[in-house]
């Protein structure tokens, strides 16, 4: 595959309105936009930091050493036309991440230039915003990160560009975060002369699909262990709360972790429904291939669709398998909701067990309170009148005729000390009881204004 001059990058700020696409096929303008609105998201600023990585093989070359498959990593686009100089039938461009939440390792600028020159569809755009539409594969792997995270597997995503030029027998292949094993197995393919020839590559499709579904098993091996544990603790929870030790109880947080797995379940059961969508538009479209290739191309097609049933009942299987963890997850959720509610009732009982005693005490502080003050009130008459007439202003005066109750002459002073006393009194306890009561107005009202 060669390109004749530096021409061809010609108009790459604006790709892809710089290449001569239909309007009725694509939204040129709009791609272009959308691509310059996320380039500051999507691509590392420096060039020294680019890390073009291509796979060249030439399977028309007469020289055994000149068919091994060359692998180079450039960064700049210089060292790009370098590279497309040689002579090979089939190039495989991977952009890669050094993590997989961060940037693609490749600027804008080099980015640009790879799509004008190899004239990629902008349909392939949508891959790199989202890595949703289009051709997108959804898998898990284990993730390398030192914070202490309970799922040891991350989801990610690979966006695949496939290109082939039958008229010249050539392949072109676009990668947007492989993962390493995929890396190596597609190196690894391309060694044997007959996978790695042009027309016969559409196999790769299926390796590429069984390939970034092996640690699917794993995962969803991971999900069944810790559902057990969980169950473990739901059948074998006492009804009663207990903190003794060596006694399994359940809490509020068992409920949560379950649901936070039956939302972590249901969503893989949707990536691999799009994994199955995927392989089904896959199958489509190569079977309207197969109605159109030669019949040398029948064995070939014959280990694809193999391949491709394979990746499919893998994946009906894992689906199989999710539905019935969140199956299970459910029943064990309902059955520790249930053995809360009985603990909580219990709990209620006792508390209103407690409130019932305390009850009958306070009802029999009362009837005691209730004799003392009906006691008191029988005698206080009798106290009141020792006290008067025991005071200084009442006397008894010898006279010939006997004992002769006398009142003093100032007995005006008691009277009066007493009802001014009595009225202090009557005019504070009132005065309290009004500014008690404009206290709880104002509070009520500003309550009902709030």
């Amino acid at each position: 595959m060669a390109f004749e001059a530096p021409e061809r990058f010609a108009g790459w700020e604006i790709y892809p309105c710089n290449l001569p696409f239909s309007a009725l096929d694509t939204n040129a303008t709009r791609c272009q936009e959308e691509l310059s609105k996320d380039a500051q998201r999507l691509f590392i600023p420096n060039e020294e930091e680019s890390e073009l990585q291509i796979l060249q093989i030439d399977t028309t070359s007469q020289e055994e050493g000149e068919r091994n498959p060359q692998q180079l990593t450039i960064g700049s686009p210089e060292q790009l036309l370098s590279c497309l100089e040689r002579p090979a039938n089939t190039i495989f461009f991977q952009v890669t991440q050094e993590h997989s939440w961060s940037q693609l390792l490749i600027t804008e600028e080099l980015f640009r230039k790879l799509l004008t020159i190899l004239n990629v569809h902008p349909g392939f755009l949508d891959v790199v915003h989202v890595f949703e539409v289009a051709y997108n594969v959804k898998y898990v792997a284990r993730h390398r990160r030192n914070s202490p995270l309970k799922d040891p597997f991350s989801i990610r995503e690979t966006g695949v560009y496939h290109k082939l030029q039958t008229g010249l027998a050539k392949c072109t292949w676009i990668f947007l975060n492989p993962s390493e094993t995929l890396s190596e197995r597609l190196a690894k393919a391309s060694t044997e002369p007959e996978a790695s020839e042009p027309l016969g590559q559409f196999r790769w499709h299926a390796l590429i699909l069984l390939c970034l579904s092996e640690s699917w098993r794993d995962y969803v091996n991971h999900l069944e262990e810790n559902l057990s544990n969980l169950m473990d603790r739901g059948f074998s929870s006492n009804r009663q709360q207990s903190n003794r030790d060596g006694i399994i109880t359940v809490d509020f947080s068992d409920i949560r972790s379950l649901q936070i797995m039956t939302d972590k379940l249901k969503r893989l059961i949707h990536l691999l429904n799009l994994n199955k969508n995927l392989c089904e538009h896959l199958s489509a479209f190569f079977g309207r291939v197969k109605s159109l290739s030669p019949p040398q191309l029948a064995g070939s097609f014959c280990q694809y669709e193999i391949m491709i049933e394979n990746y499919s009942f893998q994946n009906e299987t894992h689906i199989s398998r999710l539905e019935s963890i969140v199956s299970r997850a459910q029943g064990v959720g309902s059955l520790i909701e249930h053995i809360l509610d009985l603990r909580a009732a219990e709990q209620g009982a006792e508390e209103n067990s407690l409130v019932r005693q305390l009850t009958l005490q306070s009802t029999e502080d009362t009837g005691a309170m209730r004799t003392i003050a009906l006691i008191s009130a029988i005698f206080l008459p009798a106290t009141f009148l020792a006290t008067f007439f025991g005071s200084n202003f009442f006397g008894f005066e010898d006279t010939k005729d006997g004992h002769i109750l006398t009142v003093a002459s100032n007995i005006w002073i008691y009277v009066v000390a007493a009802l001014a006393f009595s009225a202090i009194t009557v005019a504070i306890w009132c005065w309290w009881r009004s500014r008690s009561w404009s206290k709880s107005s104002k509070g009520n009202d500003a309550e009902y204004m709030a």
